[in-house]
């Protein structure tokens, strides 16, 4: 047959096929097959089929299941047939996933000590793959970094140490930060309940729920000073010594009315609003045309939240009362 260049089922074919011709002949896929299962079926085990699937369930297991209530309707590659049908004609429905839903922290704070934020951010070393670790501590409202260290590594211990000096100056109602293992760590959290602090943290993988930090962060790394990479600890420590003192003193800060935090912390930016008050209407007097109305200088603004949108209604009416 090889010679012949012909199949063997040409062959048998031409040799013991029937010959006779049929004058309008019946597709193999439209003729009836007395194994075929019945409409009725089909639509039992389709019907199976989109009720498993959106427990979670395999087409097998759904084959399975329905054959151990008693209920055997077709083999399990029938149901895999229908079910490649299925999917052509339709995506297949979502398969619920068990996903705890996390309530978003929310901060607020109407004057200073009332929530801190703290996190802790990398300062590259000279040598590929080196940094050390700046641990900030801040205030909510007026955006002060209460206090902060230099450290080699993330230290569980170093961040009690920490808090242990912060608290002697103020110890505030709350304290944000992310989910790092040191942000959690037992010994942090005794330190915190033993000064009946209330701890929130950040949902996981949303890094805007901590936005006070990260911007101080930012702050940090964009000032004209910063040195973009440091040759040991004690450079790391010296350098962030200084622009701690300044940014809390100097640093006119555009989400508080750009007064330093320092002053908004202690409340002394009422002098400086004076006198830019002074300055304004001095202005003003003399070129009234050049303005609508008479100006008024910013004040810090009288509440500071984090995700004050997702508040609770005694939250919002505790906020109102105060």
């Amino acid at each position: 047959m090889k010679l012949l260049g012909i199949s063997r089922s040409s062959w048998h074919y031409r040799r013991y096929g029937d010959k006779r011709h049929v004058a309008h002949p019946v597709s193999q896929a439209h003729r009836h097959q007395p194994a075929q299962l019945s409409t009725q079926e089909v639509d039992q085990i389709q019907d199976l089929l989109t009720q498993g699937w959106k427990e979670g369930k395999s087409t097998r297991a759904i084959c399975l299941a329905a054959t151990d209530q008693g209920h055997h309707l077709a083999s399990a590659r029938s149901f895999a047939r229908i079910a490649a049908k299925m999917r052509q004609k339709a995506k297949l429905p979502a398969v619920p996933r068990s996903k705890p839903k996390i309530t978003p922290p929310v901060v607020i704070a109407q004057g200073p000590d009332q929530a801190w934020s703290w996190d802790i951010t990398d300062l590259p070393g000279q040598y590929m793959g080196t940094c050390f670790k700046a641990y900030v501590i801040t205030d909510v409202y007026s955006r002060k970094i209460i206090a902060f260290s230099v450290e080699q590594r993330e230290d569980k211990d170093k961040v009690e140490q920490l808090f242990v000096r912060a608290f002697a100056q103020a110890v505030p109602q709350l304290i944000h930060a992310d989910n790092g293992a040191v942000m959690r760590a037992k010994n942090v959290e005794r330190l915190f309940a033993s000064h009946h602090i209330i701890e929130s943290h950040s949902r996981p993988r949303v890094s805007n729920d901590n936005p006070f930090i990260e911007s101080v962060f930012a702050t940090m790394k964009t000032s004209n000073t910063y040195p973009g990479v440091f040759t040991d600890l004690d450079h790391a420590r010296g350098w962030c010594q200084a622009w701690v003192e300044a940014y809390n003193t100097t640093h006119l800060h555009s989400g508080i009315g750009f007064y330093p935090p320092q002053e908004v912390y202690d409340g002394t930016w009422r002098q400086r609003k004076d006198q830019r008050q002074q300055a304004l209407d001095n202005h003003y007097t003399q070129h009234p045309q050049r303005y609508r109305k008479p100006p008024i200088a910013p004040e810090p603004p009288t509440t500071v939240a984090i995700n004050i949108h997702h508040a609770t209604e005694d939250q919002l009416n505790r906020l109102t009362k105060g």
